[in-house]
């Protein structure tokens, strides 16, 4: 379930990046996982893959503190259902 909204929260984060010069399926490759965007990166070679890659990373790196906070509180209330 966290799992689930970490990523959900980076596809959120990512709708603001600007990826209009990639076709349709590396749009959806960088905006749906962090995974997605490093191997859409690997494959392209100009310049524009640094500033996208780095704000999917921003973005990724934005989650955990939210999805470990959720889980903190999350654990107050029910922690028998986190295991």
């Amino acid at each position: 379930m966290l799992g689930s909204l970490g990523t959900s929260i980076y596809r959120m984060l990512m709708d603001g990046v600007n990826v209009a010069d990639f076709d349709a399926a590396e749009r959806a490759t960088v905006k749906t996982t962090i995974g997605g965007a490093v191997e859409t990166a690997r494959a392209l070679q100009y310049s524009a893959v640094r500033v996208w890659l780095e704000a999917a990373r921003q973005s990724a790196a934005d989650c955990e503190p939210i999805v470990a906070q959720l889980k903190e509180a999350l654990a107050t209330v029910a922690p028998s259902r986190l295991h």
